[in-house]
């Protein structure tokens, strides 16, 4: 073979498998961080989140206490010997606003308008990555949603319980702002942002060119798909590590974060979790085809296991009585197609799943396994059939 040939394989086996996590994020941006529709749905149920509800119920109680100046109130209607309830006083009067609060955000209509104020925030984001600050104004890479209706809502329901002195607080003249994350990094993803938005419909063309070509190329092409799939997979989990890092880099690193961290936790979580479901999906289907081109190929384990296999299912077979019909002679004349079956029905199956899990992916490779040992065990009964009838 010649060494240019070596050589070039090797190198589209590394290119294909350095495409895997871009083609990964590319399809996600594109797909998920740049659609609206698609990321609201994805951040929806953050709304049921107790984390999200406790930081959302914590910010609006501390805004309205912040504007009832209990220790103020208290100290101009208790006498000089009774200030020191002031602090208790304002305790109480927290406690109280903050079980109101979070009965609101526990409700369908937060749920209702967390769906809308994200959907306001995305456009920051969005406007933020692509450089389209003509449609919305990004102060500073903060993504912001605005809590004043559900304070108005807190002060009702307060009012509503027993507390009329909250009726006059200004909370309409209250910023109300409720940050959801701030970075200054964001500012700087909008060219890697335009980029892989443009790319996003070659690169995974270009990486199945890439991880194909090298196995076309290599002179033991099983296996060149061994490696092919052993890349697919170690990009994937490349990409996996990385996003492990930049959450920890985000939770520890990211400055002005309001919410509590077990807030920022499940939003980080939630955004990313598509993204970690495909790293996983193709972790397992390179897994997979890694382990397809070791059990087909010719080394002496391999032979063993696929003789144990048939064998088995050979006896099987003849124990049913497979061999004393034309079953088994219907398989060994059409040994081929029928090996190619199972596989064909697994790749229409996936391509019509929605959002296969990886334990799907493996489900329907056992199936597949299975029923390729018992065809070949089957027909292995037919061919041996002749000899036996004459005997």
């Amino acid at each position: 073979m010649p060494r240019w040939r070596r050589i070039v394989a090797v190198l589209l086996l590394f290119v294909g498998s350095g495409l895997v996590p871009l083609t990964v994020l590319s399809i996600w941006l594109r797909n998920q961080v740049l659609s609206t529709d698609r990321y609201v749905a994805t951040v929806g149920p953050l709304a049921d989140d107790p984390a999200i509800q406790q930081a959302a119920a914590t910010r609006i109680t501390n805004l309205l206490m912040g504007i009832a100046d209990i220790p103020d109130r208290a100290e101009e209607v208790l006498p000089p010997r009774a200030a020191f309830l002031g602090p208790a006083l304002e305790g109480a009067v927290s406690n109280f606003v903050h079980d109101k609060a979070l009965e609101i955000v526990q409700t369908d209509e937060f749920s209702k308008f967390w769906k809308e104020a994200n959907r306001l925030a995305h456009e920051q984001v969005r406007a933020l990555l692509t450089g389209d600050t003509k449609i919305v104004q990004v102060d500073n890479g903060t993504v912001t949603i605005d809590l004043q209706p559900m304070l108005i809502a807190l002060r009702q329901k307060v009012v509503d319980a027993g507390l009329s002195v909250a009726k006059n607080l200004p909370v309409e003249k209250v910023n109300a702002r409720f940050d959801i994350f701030q970075s200054d990094d964001l500012a700087s993803a909008q060219t890697a942002t335009n980029a892989l938005q443009k790319v996003a419909i070659v690169l995974p063309i270009l990486a199945i060119l890439c991880l194909a070509g090298s196995v076309l190329l290599a002179q033991n092409r099983r296996r060149a798909l061994m490696w092919a799939g052993f890349g697919m997979a170690t990009g994937a989990a490349l990409l996996s590590i990385g996003i492990a890092i930049g959450r920890a880099a985000y939770l520890n690193g990211t400055s002005s974060i309001v919410i509590n961290r077990g807030a920022a936790e499940a939003v980080y979580d939630t955004t990313v979790r598509n993204v970690l479901l495909a790293n996983r999906v193709i972790i397992v289907v390179g897994l997979l085809i890694s382990l397809g081109g070791y059990l087909f190929g010719s080394s002496e384990s391999a032979v063993r296991l696929r003789a144990a296999a048939t064998g088995g299912a050979t006896k099987a077979a003849k124990a049913a009585g497979a061999h004393a019909g034309p079953v088994s002679r219907f398989f060994a004349a059409h040994v081929v197609a029928l090996r190619v079956a199972p596989i064909v029905l697994a790749v229409v199956a996936l391509a019509f799943w929605d959002h296969p899990r990886p334990r799907t992916l493996l489900f329907l490779f056992i199936l597949v396994v299975l029923a390729l040992v018992v065809i070949e065990g089957i027909a292995r009964a037919g061919r041996e059939e002749p000899a036996e009838s004459t005997t």
